[in-house]
C-alpha cells in the first residue's frame, strides 16, 4: 500500500512540475530563448561541444588538436573556470571556436529558484563577455 501511495505521490508532483514547466511559469523559459534541441541540414556535420573548462592543461590540449584537424567546437564554460583562466576562453575563441555557459559553479539548477538560476547565468555571461568574445553564448545547464 505505500508503495502505491508513494508511486501516487511521484506522478501527481511529476504532472504539477511538467504543467508549470510547460506553462512558463517556472523552468528556462522563463530565463531565455527556447531551446534548441537541433537543426536540419542536408549536411553530415558533427557538433564538437566540450563542457566545465576552461581547465589547462587539457583546454590548451585540445585546442592544438582542433587547430591541427581544421576542426571548430563549442566550449561551455562554468564561470568559476573562466574567471580564473581568461587567456584560455579568448584564445578558444580566437580560433574561431563559440564560447557557452554552463552556470557559475556547476551546481545543479533543478528546485532552484529562478534568481539563483538567473544569477549562475548572469554571472557567467559577464565574465566570459569580459573576455572580450563578441558572439552567441548559448546556455548548456549542468546535469541535462
Amino acid at each position: 500500500m505505500d508503495y502505491i501511495l508513494g508511486l501516487f505521490v511521484v506522478s501527481i508532483t511529476g504532472i504539477i512540475l511538467f504543467s508549470a514547466i510547460q506553462s512558463g511559469r517556472y523552468g528556462a523559459s522563463k530565463l531565455s530563448e527556447k531551446a534548441i534541441l537541433g537543426i536540419q541540414t542536408d549536411k553530415k556535420i558533427i557538433a564538437l561541444t566540450f563542457d566545465d573548462g576552461p581547465n589547462p592543461p587539457f583546454t590548451a590540449h585540445i585546442l592544438e588538436l582542433l587547430t591541427c584537424y581544421n576542426a571548430k567546437a563549442t566550449f561551455f564554460v562554468i564561470g568559476q573556470n573562466a574567471q580564473k583562466h581568461p587567456d584560455l576562453v579568448r584564445e578558444a575563441y580566437q580560433r574561431g571556436n563559440e564560447i557557452g555557459n554552463h552556470s557559475w559553479d556547476h551546481s545543479q539548477l533543478i528546485f532552484r529558484s529562478p534568481g539563483f538560476i538567473t544569477n549562475q547565468i548572469k554571472s557567467t555571461d559577464e565574465v566570459i563577455r569580459n573576455t572580450g568574445y563578441q558572439g552567441n553564448v548559448y546556455f548548456r545547464a549542468p546535469y541535462g
